[in-house]
């Protein structure tokens, strides 16, 4: 099945979390029916060929059966066969999130915003992942947190959506973003990283794709699986390059 590739997320350690749609812009989010999809599992040859804008040849089947919000859920079949067949152009790329964009956060998932981080509960809700088109940017954050003895990277975002709804402290687990924000901390520091990003996602043309986790501790959690920008801030560039 050709597959437009919209959320590659770092789910821990060397985990992540692939969605795209396919040609009637239905999400398919493959996984394997035992164990997670590490990164290894986006390569061929050294080359990384599973990240947004990539169309990929996936062998994907519907699982039986899913659990509300994740419905998008298909089994990936065969990693071996996985092909690269093209990279969309700006243009292709645009209209095909645009195709995907809901009026709020809310009419992603039609089912009630609840909890303080406005979560979602498990079971309910017609999907787990969507576009938006937010109204504002207020602030994007990158910081370290000092969790069990160690310091740990953290991403959040600050946005009002096209209904006026304001999410705060919003966990981001683009890898392509991170990948970057890691690159930029070679030469910047932390405080000139949330400068430049801050600086781009207020003044360029933003789509977010949000999404929902897995259920934790009796929700399901608001994520932000993809932030991208027109023009493109990466420029063309994927999590690979950095």
């Amino acid at each position: 099945m050709d597959i437009l590739i919209t959320d590659l997320t770092r789910m821990g350690s060397d985990s992540v979390c692939i969605a795209g749609v396919n040609y009637d812009f239905a999400t398919i989010r493959p996984e394997f029916a035992y164990g997670g999809i590490d990164e290894i599992h986006l390569f061929r040859d050294s080359k990384a060929i599973i990240h947004p804008r990539a169309v990929v040849d996936l062998q994907v089947q519907p699982k039986r059966a899913n659990t509300p919000p994740h419905l998008e859920d298909h089994l990936w079949t065969d990693t071996e066969k996985t092909k690269l067949l093209r990279i969309t152009t700006d243009e292709r790329w645009r209209r095909a999130l645009e195709r995907t964009t809901f009026p709020s956060v809310e009419a992603i998932f039609e089912t009630e915003l609840l909890h303080s981080n406005k979560n979602i509960e498990p079971g309910t809700g017609v999907r787990s992942l969507g576009t938006i088109k937010p109204k504002s940017i207020e602030l994007f954050l990158f910081k370290t947190l000092e969790r069990d003895g160690m310091e740990r990277p953290d991403w959040r975002l600050f946005f009002t959506d096209a209904a006026g709804n304001v999410f705060e402290h919003i966990k981001i687990n683009d890898l392509g973003l991170q990948c970057y924000t890691f690159y930029l901390s070679k030469e910047k520091s932390v405080k000139q990283i949330n400068a430049k990003l801050n600086g781009i996602f207020k003044n360029a043309d933003v789509l977010l794709r949000i999404g929902v986790t897995r259920p934790y501790e009796g929700w399901c959690w608001l994520q932000v699986t993809g932030i991208y920008t027109f023009p493109d801030y990466l420029k063309g560039k994927c999590f690979a390059d950095f």
